[in-house]
Order: structure tokens, then C-alpha cells, then sequence
């Protein structure tokens, strides 16, 4: 309810000051796109965070053809998402994607109860839209690995870290986690790979225009 009521707010705020239209990307719940009166875009970065993805995974020759890989979503939410994000990889052959069966008990501590898909031998990449304290990422890495997964890599569009969780992603089994400059991140990290948005939000303003 705090997430509505505070987007709410901030809707008002903008529509008062006199923008033309507002620009998103990848809202965490698409149904607040319904409170804006004014033109409104939501745009989706998932395409583009798969094919930056890619293209980094192969220039380190990390993996050679996208089967090499296996697209994971860390629960039943993520799914569209990730489907999305492995027809952007290869469009022509598109990596399989497993899925985690996650359950969030009491006081935000998390189960992981099994995973629908096979990682073994494949370079699993974890696809979800946000992370904030890195505990889905993480259970859901260690799932991977526990399975004979070749190695871990995780992508979120958005990275809202809480104090600490970099440090813990960084003493994980997550290679790297790749993601967009859409938040500002002062601390540095060689675990951490940003891929700006300006071109993306730069075409979207062509078409506008």
C-alpha cells in the first residue's frame, strides 16, 4: 500500500509542475501506470539488458552461443520477464529457462523449495527487475550451484541496494550483476557492471518528438 500511495503522490507532484509526459522504465507494479493524467510511457529495459548481457558474456568468452546458458527466474513472478529476456538474448535459439519455487516466510527470511529446469553445466543467468537487499538473488544462486550450474551471473534493471547488500553479492557465488545506471550507485564495484540507459531513453524521445 505505501509503494500506491507515495507513486500517487509524486504523480500529482509532476502533473502540477506542467510535464508533457512522464517516462518510466520498468515499473515494479505496471497497474500504477493508471493514476497518470497526462501522457504516461512505461518503457522496458529487459531487451536491452539482455543484448548488453550477451554481447559482454561472449566478448569475455565467457560463452560462445546462447544455449551455452540457462535463464533463471528466482520465483514464479519473474517468469514473463525472463522469457522476455531469453528471446532478446538469441531470438533465432533462445537459452531454456529454469524456474525457482521460492516461498517469503515471516520476518522476510526466505525457502527455496525447488527448481523447475535444469542449470547443470550451464552458466546460469538470474533475471529479475529489481534488487534491494540481494537475498532472492542470492538464495536462488545457491539453488543454481547446488544443482551443477557452471557458474552464476544475475541481471535486475533496477538496483535499489540496501546498505550491505553489495558487500554480501560480492561474497556470493554471483560472478557479476549486471544492471542499469537508473539508480545512482556511489560505491564502486568490479561485481558490479553498469549499462547506461541514454541511448534507450534517447530513441524513445525521437519518436516523441
Amino acid at each position: 500500500m505505501g509503494e500506491c500511495v507515495s507513486i500517487n503522490v509524486v504523480a500529482r507532484i509532476l502533473e502540477t509542475i506542467g510535464f508533457d509526459k512522464i517516462y518510466t522504465v520498468n515499473m515494479h507494479s505496471e497497474s500504477s501506470a493508471g493514476i497518470f493524467t497526462i501522457p504516461f510511457k512505461n518503457i522496458d529495459a529487459t531487451g536491452f539488458l539482455a543484448k548488453q548481457t550477451f554481447s559482454y558474456l561472449k566478448k569475455n568468452k565467457i560463452v560462445r552461443v546462447a544455449s551455452d546458458c540457462v535463464i533463471v527466474a528466482p520465483d514464479h513472478g519473474a517468469i514473463i520477464q525472463a522469457r522476455h529476456f531469453a528471446h532478446s538474448f538469441d531470438q533465432k535459439n533462445p537459452p531454456r529457462i529454469a524456474v525457482v519455487d521460492k516461498e517469503r516466510k515471516d520476518k522476510g527470511s526466505l525457502t527455496i523449495h525447488s527448481m523447475y529446469g535444469d542449470t547443470r553445466g550451464k552458466v546460469a543467468i538470474l533475471v529479475d527487475d529489481v534488487v534491494v537487499s540481494g537475498g532472492t538473488l542470492l538464495k536462488s544462486s545457491e539453488a543454481c550451484m547446488k544443482q551443477g550450474a557452471k557458474s552464476v551471473f544475475a541481471c535486475t534493471i533496477h538496483h535499489d541496494l540496501t546498505p550491505g547488500a553489495l558487500s554480501n553479492i560480492e561474497k556470493s557465488g554471483i560472478i557479476k550483476l549486471f544492471t542499469t545506471d537508473s539508480i545512482r550507485q556511489e560505491t564502486q564495484s568490479a561485481t558490479l557492471i553498469e549499462f547506461p540507459l541514454a541511448k534507450l531513453l534517447s530513441n524513445e524521445l525521437r519518436h516523441y518528438f
